[in-house]
């Protein structure tokens, strides 16, 4: 049976909001980097300190992928949250530690998408016209590199 974890509601003042050490309402301040968008960006949330790293890792892919305009991911692909230098969320090494075994607040979590080969990839924004003459915006999946990563002038 799986233990049954109550959430904090403990302040602890850091070195400021969103910097590490800061508690508010028991939550830290995460930062979610979408890795496999063009333009890389990062958002951040709040996130229990009593949660799982796994539940924190279907947080942030919830939100990091399909909140987005890119969902639903084409058939055959897959993601992972990673931290701490690759370490992926959904591991069962991690999967029941809780968040606050792991961050401070304050650090950033990645979440990347796979391809049916296992390949990372990555989704450029692109305005196509089609065969009948209508512009239409398309999202085409391409081979993750790290030239591809930077943000086209």
């Amino acid at each position: 049976m799986p233990r049954q974890i109550s959430l904090s509601r403990r302040n602890v003042r850091g070195m400021g909001s969103m910097k590490k050490g800061n508690l508010e309402d028991g939550c830290f301040w995460i930062n979610v980097k979408r890795a496999w968008s063009e333009q890389v960006f990062t958002r951040g949330f709040r996130f229990n300190e009593c949660s799982t790293i796994r539940e924190l890792g279907e947080m942030a892919a919830e939100d990091g992928l399909f909140r987005e305009e890119h969902a639903p991911l084409p058939e055959g692909f897959t993601y992972d949250v990673e931290f701490s230098r690759g370490k992926s969320m959904f591991s069962e090494q991690y999967e029941s530690d809780l968040v606050k075994d792991h961050f401070m607040g304050a650090e950033t979590i990645h979440v990347k998408v796979f391809d049916e080969d296992g390949d990372r990839v990555m989704c450029i924004d692109d305005t196509l016209q089609d065969e009948t003459g209508r512009w239409r915006r398309m999202q085409i999946w391409v081979p993750h590199t790290p030239e591809s990563s930077r943000v086209r002038r």
